[in-house]
């Protein structure tokens, strides 16, 4: 019996090994939005990670999060406290009005120690008649860790959907508080 277990377990091993080699090392998930607002409405929202904290993935879950922004925007920490992992954005690159590139980070506890995995997140506003077009690009290097539940869970369905989340969320904001500043006109 033990004969077995072993065998099956340096099977199962070598299986998994073979599995990870074959696997994509990169990864790239993209989603739009059209929104009914000039770039110049939308960049403040996500040029400032104190209001994006609003509609981010990681930090509007629906898992209790504590989250700390910090130094005029530019960097935002969450801490999971459910399936939330802990992590960090901070701003890497800025082009006002249409470019924002975030560096990513996240934290996944590994015994005593945290392992990170860092990815870039670029948004980009693209103006389209008078609405913008919103486009959130994720890209990096696939986690070892991540490549099993991509693989059970494609990552365009498993990211991408958060993300369609989010810039619904933020095209949502933007446009009510749109909306809001054209009634008060005269």
């Amino acid at each position: 019996m033990k004969k077995v277990s072993v065998v099956a377990l340096v099977v199962f091993a070598v299986a998994y090994a073979v599995f990870l080699k074959v696997q994509p090392k990169t990864f790239r998930v993209t989603r739009s939005v059209v929104i009914s607002a000039a770039a110049a409405e939308i960049f403040p929202h996500l040029n400032d990670l104190r209001k994006a904290k609003a509609w981010l993935p990681w930090t509007a879950s629906l898992s209790p999060v504590r989250v700390t922004a910090q130094r005029d925007g530019e960097y935002l920490r969450w801490e999971g406290l459910g399936l939330v992992s802990n992590g960090r954005v901070t701003i890497h690159e800025r082009r006002p009005p249409e470019f924002v590139r975030l560096r990513v980070v996240f934290e996944h506890p590994t015994g005593k120690r945290y392992q990170e995995w860092i990815c870039f997140a670029d948004l980009t506003l693209k103006p389209a008649g008078n609405r913008t077009e919103a486009t959130w690009t994720m890209w990096g290097d696939t986690h070892p860790d991540a490549m099993l539940l991509f693989f059970l869970d494609n990552q365009q369905q498993l990211m991408g959907g958060e993300f369609e989340h989010a810039l619904e969320t933020l095209k949502a904001m933007v446009e009510t508080s749109a909306g809001k500043r054209t009634a008060a006109l005269p």
